[in-house]
Order: structure tokens, then C-alpha cells, then sequence
């Protein structure tokens, strides 16, 4: 008899610890987009705050080498000036519209496209930043008319409910 209350004792222990385990990573699932989000936020803020010393302009401010390359039409690379800016490391490997819906899913009350910009994508510059926003607003308003999101307006999108039930957030790794 003393086994079988050990081994009950501990099968209720087990059941407790796996759900607590449960409820964490529900909540760290919820809460890896917002901290990915504001992130990205932050560092669009300190940019836009911060002054480049050279310059006294903000830090969006080409430099000299940069404007001869952009004069010439290219970045030095052969690439367009105005190209989209790299994706940061956890939306590489996934479309915008599903790094979008994994941002939205997490996002009770939607969020702006500006903010959608900022979080799938890495802008150096202001013009970077306009051509990656107009490509996720194209993408938003194309997942809008095939019934993924709906726009709240204001470029302001949001998931819709069916969606964000079939949404895997585990492609998400830890950004930090």
C-alpha cells in the first residue's frame, strides 16, 4: 500500500508540475511578439532620438559615401538604394504575411503597420524603413481581402479570430 500512495503523491506531483509548465509557456508564448515588438520599437526610437555627432542631423542622415553611391543610383553593392532592408533573425525564414499573423495572434487589440515594419524588419534609414513599410501594408491588405486579417483602419490590422487559432508561434526562437 505505501507504494501505490508514493507512486499516486507522485503522479499528482507530476500533474502539477506539468501544468504550471503549460500555463509558463502559454504565457511566454504570448509575450515573445510584444517583447520582440517593443524591441524593435525602442531601437526605432533611440534611432530617431539619437544625433549623429558628425552632422547634428538625425541618424537617418545618409552618409557622404552614401549619397554618391545613391546620386550614382546603387548602394555600392549594385543594389537599389531604396532596397528593402534585411528581415530581422526570427522573421528570416517565414513570409511577411505569417511573420505579420504570428505578431497579430499576440496582439488582442491589433497593431499598426508601422509597428508590424518595425518588428519583421531592420531599417537603417528612413527610406528603408517606407519601402519595407509599403511592403507589408501590400501584403496586410492582400491577407485582409483573402480573409486573413481585418483592417481596423489607419493601417492598423488585425487577425481574425479563426487565424489566430491556427497561428505556430513556435518558429519564434529568442531574439535575445
Amino acid at each position: 500500500m505505501e507504494t501505490t500512495a508514493l507512486i499516486a503523491e507522485l503522479e499528482f506531483r507530476l500533474a502539477t508540475y506539468e501544468n504550471d509548465l503549460q500555463q509558463h509557456e502559454e504565457a511566454v508564448a504570448t509575450v515573445k511578439p510584444i517583447v520582440i515588438n517593443l524591441r524593435g520599437t525602442i531601437e526605432a526610437l533611440k534611432a530617431s532620438l539619437a544625433k549623429d555627432t558628425r552632422t547634428g542631423n538625425l541618424p537617418f542622415v545618409p552618409e557622404p559615401s552614401q549619397i554618391e553611391a545613391n546620386n550614382h543610383g546603387h548602394n555600392g553593392n549594385g543594389n537599389s538604394a531604396t532596397r528593402r532592408p534585411a528581415r530581422r533573425p526570427e522573421f528570416e525564414a517565414i513570409s511577411v504575411i505569417e511573420s505579420a499573423r504570428l505578431l497579430l495572434s499576440k496582439s488582442p487589440r491589433g497593431l499598426h503597420a508601422d509597428v508590424i515594419t518595425r518588428s519583421i524588419y531592420d531599417c537603417k534609414t528612413r527610406d528603408q524603413f517606407h519601402v519595407a513599410k509599403h511592403s507589408v501594408v501590400a501584403e496586410m491588405i492582400r491577407g485582409a481581402k483573402r480573409g486573413i486579417f481585418r483592417k481596423l483602419g489607419g493601417n492598423r490590422f488585425h487577425v481574425k479570430k479563426t487565424e489566430a487559432s491556427q497561428t505556430n508561434v513556435s518558429h519564434i526562437r529568442d531574439a535575445s
